[in-house]
This record gives C-alpha cells, structure tokens and sequence, in this order.
C-alpha cells in the first residue's frame, strides 16, 4: 500500500480494532488479520491517536498531536486504515485487586463514546462451592454481561452456558492469562449448524495466516455458514464495539463487524496441560455438536 497523505482514516462504525498494552509495557494491536507487535515507548502514543480519530481529521494532525514520529507513521498508517480502527482496551497487571462479585465498567471508552450498555462482574470463580452462576447473568436482559474470571474454572463456564440456553441472554467471560486475556468465543446468528462446529476447529493460526485468509474466504461464499437456531439478541452497537476489542481471535473481530446480532456463546474451557488446543462445551441444541471436542478435527490447522 502506498502512503497517503490528508487522509481521513476510517471512523468507529466502520470495522474492528483491539490494542491491548500489557503491564510490562509491551503494546499489541490485532485485528482479524494483523497481529502487530509495538515497542513500549510507541504504543501509548497509538492509543492517542485511536483515540483521536473522528473521521475528520487529516492523518498528518493525528500524528503530529499524538507525538508519532516521522518514520513510524507509514507503517502504522497501513496497518490502521487496513484494520479500520475503533479503539482500545487496557490490559490491567494479572496481579490487579479485584473486588469478588462487583459490577464495573470494564471499558470506559470506545472512540470517544461511553459504554454505558456493557455490565461486568468480575467473581472469583471456583473458589466457594456455594457460588451461584445465575447471578452472573444480568437479570435486566438489557445488557450484555461479561463475567470476569480469576481463573478458567470449566464448572462455571459450563453452569453460565447452561442458563444462557436456557434464558436466551447474551454474555461472555473472559479470564486473564498472563499479561493478557482470553475470551470465550461469541456465536453469531447464520444458516447452518452451531459455530463452535466450525470455527473452533479451524481457529486462526497466527504462524499460518493463509488460513485466516481460506475460513474468511469459505464465509464470505456461503460455503461456510454459521449458527443454528437463531432467537434475536439485538446488542447495542457499542456493546458490539466492546467484544470486538475483548476478542482478540481475529476471525470473531471480522465477524463481529458483519453481522450485528449476537445469538449465544459457545464457551471454551483451557486445558493447561496443552495450551495448543480449546475444549469445546458443547451446545445440545445443535444437531452436529455430537463430535468429541477431544478429536483430531480440533488440530485442523
């Protein structure tokens, strides 16, 4: 891509970024198709910059005040008017102190605007016996709820997707694993059969980009299609705008872009003992969840 200048980069309405600055300084910005790693010192300076953008301003007053150098903004220009950039979430120290059970605002700002929609509940998952995971779920029915774990516990994952089935209610959890997050994967409403019967087999290789490139390829030709029994969940747009930047799988981000409907998750459980693969928890509604999430198709890429 040749530089451009007196550009308007794409606003927040159009496509899907997530910059997670850990606390070690270390800043990564991906999207469904990039994975871009920044020195320390530059990456508070992007996150300016994202948060700058209004669809307005010329890309030169953009860097000039978020202090980008010169040499740096030819790169980091292809790669944000590529990615269609939205905002960023800061990744708190996994030693953060965190009150068990108490609602937050997780993200503050999405491009400027206030996420007011997005309720969180940040729990000690596993640690009481007596834990309840139906008070996870936000009762209103009018927010999505993120439940927060200390920890992947697979006995609560599995109580949350069991009353989501069964009351129809978005959410996801999220976990913190290191310096980063892991997420649990979103279902989007589509045709065919549950998503997690695809796409957590064929999930994206960041050592093999092509086949990013062949799964965006088989959804966009209908040969690949998603989700089953579809029961409406209209998400507040910035609602939408938050998960993508929580999901770093690339693949959801660009899903989350196409279609604006959340149907339900297909919640995952790590296995520590080998991180190269996620167990699946099934989804009875779907006619092909009957395969083992232990078996080879999960190796798939």
């Amino acid at each position: 891509m040749a530089q451009r200048t007196n550009t308007k980069i794409p606003s927040a309405n159009e496509g899907a970024l997530g910059i997670f600055i850990s606390e070690n300084d270390r800043g990564y910005i991906r999207t469904w198709r990039h994975n871009f790693e920044l020195d320390g010192p530059l990456a508070p300076k992007i996150v300016k910059l994202v948060n700058a953008i209004d669809g307005k301003t010329s890309w030169e007053k953009l860097c000039d005040n978020s202090g980008i150098p010169v040499e740096s903004r030819k790169e980091i220009f292809e790669f944000l008017a590529d990615a269609k950039v939205i905002g960023f979430q800061s990744v708190p120290s996994v030693n953060t102190e965190i009150n068990n059970n108490s609602t937050v605002q997780l993200i503050t700002d999405v491009h400027g605007l206030t996420v007011e929609s997005m309720l969180v509940k940040y729990v000690n998952a596993g640690s009481d016996p007596s834990d309840e995971p139906s008070e996870y779920i936000d009762q209103s029915g009018s927010q999505l709820t993120a439940v927060v774990l200390k920890q992947a516990n697979y006995k609560v994952l599995n109580s949350l997707n069991k009353i989501h089935q069964e009351q129809k209610r978005p959410w996801f959890a999220i976990w913190w694993e290191g310096s980063g997050v892991t997420s649990s994967q979103v279902m989007i409403p589509g045709k065919t059969a549950c998503f997690d019967c695809y796409r957590l087999r064929t999930r994206p290789n960041y050592l093999q980009p092509q086949i990013d490139l062949e799964l965006e390829s088989k959804l966009l030709s209908g040969e690949a299609t998603l989700a089953g029994n579809v029961a409406d969940a209209p998400l507040p747009e910035l609602a939408i705008a938050a998960m993508n930047f929580l999901l770093r799988t690339r693949i959801d981000s660009m899903l989350l872009r196409t279609f604006n409907r959340v149907d339900k998750l297909a919640v995952v459980d790590l296995d520590k003992s080998d991180v190269s693969w996620q167990g699946i928890l099934k989804d009875p509604l779907c006619p092909t969840c009957g395969v083992s999430p232990h078996n080879e198709l999960l190796r798939a890429w």
